[in-house]
């Protein structure tokens, strides 16, 4: 039983750790560059760093998918956390230029943030899925501001879905005798095109 449920546990890490790593991806769009990114950075073979304010543990920062992510996009990725929303709207205001290039915010301070010119508005032209969110997403006002610009991409993640019902169905439906969790086709571009999670022995 406690195998088990370490096993569930490995997988829930991942589908969040990819969820999470999708919307680093998206939040990079709207970065301002910091004090260490930039074309030089890329003209000098130097990483890029790129400074993430985050939550603790939140699977974003689990030590194999941001080494992925860093080989993949040739950056170092620099977290630092947050304790609350509010923690997270003090740091914006307060650090200088460079100092933060992604944050993982929910909507509660966004229409501050905006208001406040903390946040930098994306190209939603460079997000390749952007019109396949639902229309909700694409239109939600706290992710607006009054120049009509949108500020933040809209993810769903483990706050507003319950993760042990998920994963409880998602194991019931794909879980194999030797331990082996198939992937269903919908989600296997999500996984980088696995069809099959193997637990490392």
């Amino acid at each position: 039983m406690e195998k088990e449920n370490e096993m569930k546990k490995n997988i829930f890490k991942k589908v969040i750790a990819g969820a999470m790593a999708l919307t680093m991806v998206f939040s990079m769009t709207a970065c301002g560059g910091g004090k260490d990114s930039g074309s030089a950075a890329g003209d000098s073979g130097e990483k890029t760093k790129l400074y993430v304010v985050n939550w603790k543990d939140y699977a974003s920062d689990d030590a194999d998918y941001v080494k992925q992510f860093e080989e993949e996009n040739n950056c170092e990725i620099v977290n630092t956390y947050m304790d609350s929303e509010e923690d997270l709207l003090t740091r914006l205001k307060t650090s200088g230029a460079g100092e933060i290039d992604v944050c993982l915010p929910n909507c509660s301070i966004l229409p501050a943030a905006i208001k406040e010119g903390l946040l930098e508005p994306i190209d939603t032209s460079k997000l390749t899925n952007f019109d396949s969110l639902f229309e909700r997403f694409k239109t939600q006002e706290e992710c607006f501001g009054e120049d009509g610009k949108m500020y933040l991409p809209h993810t769903l993640n483990n706050t507003v879905v319950a993760p042990p019902r998920m994963l409880i169905a998602f194991l019931e439906n794909n879980l194999q005798a030797d331990g082996s969790v198939l992937i269903p086709k919908v989600l296997q571009p999500y996984m980088g095109g696995k069809t099959v999670l193997i637990p490392k022995k």
